[in-house]
């Protein structure tokens, strides 16, 4: 004895959904472990972000009275205990630019902390080594920190330091520099003891 006819099936029926299995998604992918962190491996507000603007003619090693190495990290975060006037050496971060291949050890330097917390002038000094890389371009300077820095604004009134590179452009090139007629201006913004000891008198 027959059992009921089958219900044929309609074309509008779905059939179930096939599961299709990738080997990707089988294989266990390797891990690599994470590098430690370069001194130099990224852009700090103020100091190496990128500048667009009009080009500029080179500098030659004429053109440098003083480097300006910018900083936006106070001097008391850079090196706990830093007192003035005293000396310590420190590594800083440089943007990659031709005017690295200018610099070398004994070259005059001067520190400048940028950003809107006291900007200006807080440390002198000179390069105490080659440009190196740790992350990107690095260098070491020496430098003596002031007893008292000297305010963007007390050098913005100087109309021989007026036009320096570092107060035109804030967030310009890293290193700036001032010319030889900007570095003699600033000069008398220092105080004598720490300019002695830093060899600038």
């Amino acid at each position: 004895m027959r059992g009921p006819p089958s219900t044929p099936r309609s074309r509008n029926d779905a059939a179930p959904p096939r599961t299709t299995r990738r080997l990707d998604d089988a294989t266990p992918r390797p891990t690599t472990p994470s590098p430690r962190p370069a001194l130099c491996g990224h852009s700090a507000p103020g100091d190496n972000g990128p500048v667009a603007g009009p080009a500029r003619a080179r500098l030659t090693p004429g053109d440098i009275g003083c480097w300006v190495i910018k900083s936006a990290t106070p001097a008391e975060r850079m090196v706990p205990g830093w007192v003035a006037p005293t000396q310590r050496v420190v590594p800083r971060c440089l943007r990659p630019s031709y005017r690295l291949d200018l610099m070398a050890p004994g070259q005059r330097c001067l520190l400048w902390r940028s950003g809107r917390q006291e900007p200006g002038v807080h440390a002198i000094g000179a390069l105490s080594g080659e440009v190196g890389i740790n992350g990107g371009p690095v260098v070491d300077v020496e430098l003596w920190l002031l007893p008292s820095p000297v305010p963007r604004e007390e050098l913005l009134r100087s109309p021989a330091l007026s036009a320096a590179e570092v107060l035109r452009m804030p967030a310009g090139s890293n290193p700036s520099y001032l010319s030889a007629k900007q570095y003699a201006a600033l000069l008398g913004h220092l105080d004598a003891a720490t300019l002695k000891l830093a060899g600038w008198a």
